[in-house]
């Protein structure tokens, strides 16, 4: 018998089988960027990851956010169980950490984790009733960087359609993006935005870009998936997890990682300040 989430996701590759959605098709494998220099020590290493809710103390992707060799590690679905599991255990190597639990939807915890000192830890309710968004400075060694941990609607209509929720939502997730920006960003001090956006363009991503963001993961991984669900003979793969840049950081490097069980995958991206900063 399928769970309630299991029918849901039927629905939708059924839907996407009829309607030839690339859910289904044409997204590349996990996969890498990196430039041609040596390793910047300058770099920001920076994570995101949503670890799934319901699969708090689950071995291969505790293990998996035990692995990521990073600066700031920004997780999604943080509940009270994966708090539990995963704080004293990073309480080392990330001093710094500032967690939300899951209130009215058990998918809604969010969390900042940072090794380097952070301050001007921001929370924003989502406008539109889903998860907050979450938002800190880190203090590096070449200056202040804004990090913005982001866990968006999902496709799913005000009724409880996912065929409505498909085509009305992205319009939603712009303008939660929208506020989230306004409470959440800070002049003068560059900015990385990453998380779970729940779609793979559109909506969110066109509003981030329009604020002078750039979406590093579609740059430089072209369709590579950042998550996956498999029903039956089918697997379906999106790009719902993203990591955006503004004009005053580039991108060093950046991977998705194939570990771990949570439907999605963590992305891994070395940000620095731009060297020639435009005019």
């Amino acid at each position: 018998m399928r769970t309630p989430r299991e029918r849901r996701l039927f629905a939708i590759t059924s839907l996407a089988a009829v309607l030839g959605f690339p859910v289904l098709h044409q997204w590349s494998s996990p996969t890498a960027y990196g430039t041609s220099e040596p390793s910047d020590p300058s770099a920001l290493r920076v994570a995101t990851y949503n670890l799934n809710f319901g699969l708090a103390g689950e071995a291969e992707t505790t293990n998996a956010v035990l692995a990521l060799e990073v600066d700031v590690l920004l997780l999604q679905e943080t509940s009270d169980a994966w708090r539990e599991v995963l704080e004293p255990r990073l309480r080392d190597r990330f001093p710094h950490q500032h967690w939300i639990g899951a209130d009215v939807f058990p998918a809604g915890g969010i969390a900042i984790l940072s090794r380097p000192p952070m301050h001007d830890v921001t929370r924003s309710e989502s406008a539109i009733g889903w998860f907050p968004a979450l938002a800190a400075t880190i203090e590096t060694a070449e200056g202040p960087i804004r990090v913005i941990d982001l866990h968006l609607k999902p496709p799913v209509s005000s009724s409880g359609s996912l065929l409505l929720g498909y085509f009305s939502t992205p319009s939603a997730r712009a303008r939660e993006v929208r506020a989230h920006l306004d409470r959440l960003a800070r002049a003068g001090i560059p900015t990385v935005v990453a998380g779970d956006l729940n779609e793979a363009r559109g909506g969110s991503v066109d509003e981030l870009a329009d604020a002078g963001f750039e979406d590093a993961v579609a740059r430089h991984l072209g369709r590579a998936a950042t998550w996956r669900w498999r029903i039956g003979p089918l697997s379906l793969r999106e790009q719902l997890d993203h990591l955006l840049v503004d004009e005053r950081l580039e991108i060093v490097s950046i991977a998705i990682l194939p570990i771990g069980e949570s439907d999605h995958l963590p992305i891994v991206a070395s940000v620095r300040r731009r060297r020639a900063h435009p005019a």
